[in-house]
Protein backbone atom coordinates (compact mmCIF):
# COMPACT_ATOMS: atom_id res chain seq x y z
CA UNK A 1 0.00 0.00 0.00
CA UNK A 2 0.77 3.35 -1.09
CA UNK A 3 1.31 6.38 1.36
CA UNK A 4 -0.92 8.01 -0.96
CA UNK A 5 -3.73 4.82 -0.16
CA UNK A 6 -3.02 4.49 3.08
CA UNK A 7 -3.71 8.70 3.54
CA UNK A 8 -7.16 7.77 1.63
CA UNK A 9 -7.81 4.67 3.72
CA UNK A 10 -7.20 6.70 6.88
CA UNK A 11 -9.46 9.79 6.23
CA UNK A 12 -12.33 7.49 5.09
CA UNK A 13 -12.18 5.32 8.04
CA UNK A 14 -12.38 9.10 10.32
CA UNK A 15 -15.30 9.95 7.96
CA UNK A 16 -18.09 8.85 9.84
CA UNK A 17 -17.08 9.61 13.55
CA UNK A 18 -16.05 13.04 12.07
CA UNK A 19 -19.13 14.00 9.87
CA UNK A 20 -21.66 12.19 12.12
CA UNK A 21 -23.83 13.76 15.02
CA UNK A 22 -22.53 13.38 17.94
CA UNK A 23 -26.65 12.08 18.88
CA UNK A 24 -26.17 9.42 16.37
CA UNK A 25 -22.55 8.21 17.06
CA UNK A 26 -23.70 8.08 20.66
CA UNK A 27 -26.77 6.29 20.07
CA UNK A 28 -24.62 3.78 18.15
CA UNK A 29 -22.43 3.36 20.49
CA UNK A 30 -24.73 2.78 23.30
CA UNK A 31 -27.45 0.54 21.33
CA UNK A 32 -25.19 -1.47 19.20
CA UNK A 33 -21.81 -1.19 21.68
CA UNK A 34 -22.99 -1.33 25.71
CA UNK A 35 -26.74 -2.99 24.75
CA UNK A 36 -25.02 -5.72 22.97
CA UNK A 37 -22.37 -6.52 25.35
CA UNK A 38 -24.77 -6.97 27.86
CA UNK A 39 -26.93 -8.84 25.73
CA UNK A 40 -24.07 -11.66 25.34
CA UNK A 41 -23.72 -11.47 28.55
CA UNK A 42 -27.27 -12.40 29.84
CA UNK A 43 -27.13 -15.11 27.21
CA UNK A 44 -23.84 -16.62 28.59
CA UNK A 45 -24.99 -16.50 31.98
CA UNK A 46 -28.64 -18.38 30.74
CA UNK A 47 -26.81 -21.04 29.01
CA UNK A 48 -24.45 -21.21 32.18
CA UNK A 49 -27.23 -21.80 34.01
CA UNK A 50 -29.31 -24.38 31.74
CA UNK A 51 -31.94 -21.89 31.19
CA UNK A 52 -33.90 -22.65 28.39
CA UNK A 53 -32.39 -21.05 24.95
CA UNK A 54 -32.84 -17.53 23.58
CA UNK A 55 -31.09 -16.23 20.95
CA UNK A 56 -28.50 -13.19 21.86
CA UNK A 57 -29.48 -11.33 18.41
CA UNK A 58 -33.32 -11.83 16.87
CA UNK A 59 -33.77 -11.60 12.85
CA UNK A 60 -37.34 -10.92 11.98
CA UNK A 61 -38.56 -11.40 8.81
CA UNK A 62 -41.68 -9.26 8.42
CA UNK A 63 -43.11 -9.64 5.25
CA UNK A 64 -42.81 -12.19 2.54
CA UNK A 65 -43.63 -9.33 -0.06
CA UNK A 66 -40.90 -8.11 -2.38
CA UNK A 67 -40.63 -5.40 -5.44
CA UNK A 68 -38.14 -7.30 -7.35
CA UNK A 69 -38.60 -10.80 -8.74
CA UNK A 70 -34.58 -12.15 -8.09
CA UNK A 71 -33.86 -15.37 -9.70
CA UNK A 72 -33.64 -18.35 -6.78
CA UNK A 73 -34.67 -15.99 -4.32
CA UNK A 74 -38.08 -17.61 -1.93
CA UNK A 75 -39.94 -14.22 -2.12
CA UNK A 76 -42.35 -13.31 -4.57
CA UNK A 77 -43.66 -10.03 -5.71
CA UNK A 78 -46.90 -11.55 -5.27
CA UNK A 79 -46.27 -12.63 -1.56
CA UNK A 80 -49.11 -11.68 0.83
CA UNK A 81 -47.98 -12.98 4.23
CA UNK A 82 -47.01 -10.92 6.57
CA UNK A 83 -46.96 -10.22 10.53
CA UNK A 84 -49.03 -7.51 11.84
CA UNK A 85 -48.32 -4.77 13.54
CA UNK A 86 -49.21 -6.09 17.04
CA UNK A 87 -47.47 -9.48 16.22
CA UNK A 88 -43.84 -7.46 15.10
CA UNK A 89 -44.36 -5.35 18.45
CA UNK A 90 -44.84 -8.33 20.45
CA UNK A 91 -41.98 -9.73 19.55
CA UNK A 92 -39.31 -7.05 20.11
CA UNK A 93 -41.12 -6.66 23.92
CA UNK A 94 -40.77 -10.21 24.54
CA UNK A 95 -37.41 -10.56 23.05
CA UNK A 96 -36.48 -7.49 25.43
CA UNK A 97 -37.27 -9.09 28.13
CA UNK A 98 -34.74 -11.55 27.88
CA UNK A 99 -32.26 -9.27 27.58
CA UNK A 100 -32.18 -9.17 23.96
CA UNK A 101 -32.08 -5.89 21.96
CA UNK A 102 -30.38 -6.27 18.39
CA UNK A 103 -33.03 -6.96 15.57
CA UNK A 104 -32.32 -7.98 12.01
CA UNK A 105 -35.55 -6.60 9.85
CA UNK A 106 -34.89 -9.04 7.15
CA UNK A 107 -38.37 -9.48 4.37
CA UNK A 108 -39.11 -9.32 1.53
CA UNK A 109 -38.32 -6.07 1.34
CA UNK A 110 -39.15 -4.80 4.82
CA UNK A 111 -39.92 -1.22 3.44
CA UNK A 112 -42.76 -2.49 2.09
CA UNK A 113 -44.14 -3.60 5.30
CA UNK A 114 -46.13 -0.35 6.48
CA UNK A 115 -45.70 0.76 9.65
CA UNK A 116 -42.00 -0.51 10.13
CA UNK A 117 -40.57 3.16 10.43
CA UNK A 118 -43.35 3.95 13.51
CA UNK A 119 -42.49 0.56 15.37
CA UNK A 120 -38.43 0.76 15.88
CA UNK A 121 -38.95 4.55 16.14
CA UNK A 122 -41.18 3.50 19.16
CA UNK A 123 -38.53 1.51 20.20
CA UNK A 124 -35.63 3.65 20.48
CA UNK A 125 -33.60 1.66 23.04
CA UNK A 126 -32.77 -1.00 20.40
CA UNK A 127 -30.61 -1.21 17.29
CA UNK A 128 -31.66 -2.56 14.36
CA UNK A 129 -30.08 -3.56 10.79
CA UNK A 130 -32.67 -3.27 7.95
CA UNK A 131 -31.79 -6.10 5.35
CA UNK A 132 -33.02 -3.79 2.13
CA UNK A 133 -32.66 -4.14 -1.38
CA UNK A 134 -32.43 -0.13 -1.14
CA UNK A 135 -34.68 0.64 -3.82
CA UNK A 136 -37.58 2.23 -1.46
CA UNK A 137 -34.76 3.76 0.41
CA UNK A 138 -35.87 7.59 -0.72
CA UNK A 139 -34.21 10.55 0.67
CA UNK A 140 -37.18 10.92 3.12
CA UNK A 141 -36.51 7.47 4.83
CA UNK A 142 -33.22 8.01 4.96
CA UNK A 143 -33.58 11.62 6.47
CA UNK A 144 -36.09 9.66 9.09
CA UNK A 145 -33.38 6.97 10.03
CA UNK A 146 -31.09 9.38 10.46
CA UNK A 147 -33.30 11.89 13.17
CA UNK A 148 -34.52 7.74 14.70
CA UNK A 149 -30.78 7.07 14.98
CA UNK A 150 -31.21 3.14 15.82
CA UNK A 151 -31.32 1.89 12.76
CA UNK A 152 -28.36 0.68 9.97
CA UNK A 153 -29.99 -0.31 6.47
CA UNK A 154 -27.78 -2.81 4.87
CA UNK A 155 -27.94 -3.69 0.90
CA UNK A 156 -28.88 -7.52 0.40
CA UNK A 157 -26.44 -7.55 -2.24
Amino acid sequence: MTIREYTATFRSALRVPLESSPRLIWKFMYNFGWRNLLNINQFEKRMAQGEPFFPAFVMISVTESCNLTCSGCWVSAGGKQSLSLTQLDGIIRSSKQKGSYFFGILGGEPLLYKGLLDVMEKHSDCYFQLFTNGILLTEPVAMRLKKMGNVTPHDQY
